[in-house]
């Protein structure tokens, strides 16, 4: 079985310096290798195929036999990696915490803690109808169960 060490080892000279990060990395069984990598602000199809090849050039199919998948991470998967928020900046979340889930706009990124921008209509005591307010809060990545692009085409 090849180790996930070895595939490391060998990517990583090549993501050295390139702004290309790994987003995950799965050896299933029958040495299915399942790399995602990305990029800010987009990784290429050019890159995903240089780094395919840079695998494929240190690893010997007469040794041992591999199916090899290098691709970016879909847009309906949930960011992974630190570096996946920072290329989200701007863009619209759904980031789901123990007890809640808010559906907002990612200010800002910086060491581990998203600010988020988000509306909630809020109850004012005396009053009959809820307003809308908006919210600004920042929030550590630790608290966050999971967080995802909301695709949007109007945007």
């Amino acid at each position: 079985m090849i180790k996930k060490e070895k595939i490391l080892e060998i990517l990583e000279p090549k993501l050295n310096n390139t702004g290309v990060f790994l987003v995950s990395l799965e050896i299933g069984s029958g040495n299915k290798i399942l790399v995602e990598v990305d990029k800010n602000p987009s990784i290429s199809i050019d890159e995903c195929v240089s780094i395919s090849r840079q695998i494929e050039q240190n690893l010997d199919r007469e040794e041992e036999d591999f199916e090899l998948r290098v691709s970016s991470p879909g847009l309906d998967k949930p960011i992974r990696h630190p570096l996946q928020f920072e290329k989200n900046v701007g863009r619209k979340l759904k980031v789901i915490f123990e007890d809640k889930t808010i559906s907002g706009k990612l200010i800002d990124f910086s060491e581990n803690t998203l600010t988020l921008q988000w509306f909630e209509k809020i109850k004012i005591e005396g009053k009959k109808k809820k307003i809308t307010e908006e919210i600004t809060k920042k929030v550590n990545l630790d608290i966050i169960k999971e967080a995802k692009v909301i695709i949007s085409f109007n945007d």
